[in-house]
C-alpha cells in the first residue's frame, strides 16, 4: 500500500508534484483541456494500480462461493474490491500530512528496505523448509527467531539513528 502511493505521487508522498506549492511542476504550465488531461491520466494510474493490487493480492475477481459462478459476480466482486482500494488512496490522501523528504528516505531506507529483505529471507527459509520436508515446529521456530533477530537490529538501526539525529550529527 505504502508502494503504491508513492509509486502514485499521491500524499503524503507527493514530493515531486506538490499542488500547494507555488510552482507544481506541470501544474504553472497547463490550464484548461491539457490540464485536465493530465488530471484524468493521474486518476487513471489510481484505477490501474487498484486493480494491479485487486489481481496480485485480494484473488482479483473471486468472491464468496454463495452466489454461484456467473460471470457478472466476478465483474461485480472486482469492481467493489477496486472502489474500495480507491476509496483507501483518497482516505489516505485526505488524512495523512506530507512528509519531508528526509523522512522519506529515512523511512524507505531504514525501514522498507530491511523489512522487504527480512520477508524475502523469511519466505526463502520458508520454501526450503517444505521442498526439504523440515518438521514445522522447527520451521516455524527457525522463521520465529529469524523474525524476532531482524526485528531487533531494526528497531537497535533506527535508535542509533535517532540519537545520531538529536546530537546533531548527520547521517
Amino acid at each position: 500500500m505504502l508502494a503504491s502511493q508513492a509509486e502514485l505521487n499521491r500524499p503524503p508522498f507527493d514530493l515531486v508534484e506538490a499542488e500547494q506549492e507555488l510552482v507544481g511542476s506541470y501544474h504553472t504550465e497547463y490550464s484548461s483541456i491539457r490540464f485536465a488531461l493530465f488530471f484524468v491520466a493521474e486518476f487513471m494510474n489510481s484505477v490501474t494500480m487498484a486493480a494491479i493490487i485487486v489481481t496480485l493480492f485480494l484473488g482479483g475477481p473471486a468472491g464468496p462461493a454463495l452466489l454461484g459462478p456467473g460471470w457478472l459476480w466476478g465483474i461485480i466482486w472486482f469492481l467493489l474490491k477496486m472502489t474500495a482500494f480507491l476509496f483507501l488512496f483518497v482516505w489516505v490522501r485526505s488524512t495523512l500530512p506530507r512528509v519531508r523528504y528526509d523522512q522519506l528516505m529515512d523511512l524507505g531506507w531504514k525501514v522498507l528496505i530491511p523489512l522487504s529483505l527480512g520477508w524475502l529471507l523469511l519466505l526463502a527459509t520458508f520454501w526450503v523448509a517444505r521442498d526439504q520436508h523440515w518438521n514445522g515446529f522447527v520451521t516455524v521456530a527457525l522463521g520465529a527467531v529469524v523474525g524476532l533477530t531482524g526485528y531487533g537490529l531494526l528497531k537497535g538501526a533506527i535508535a542509533t539513528s535517532k540519537a545520531r539525529r538529536l546530537e546533531g550529527v548527520v547521517d
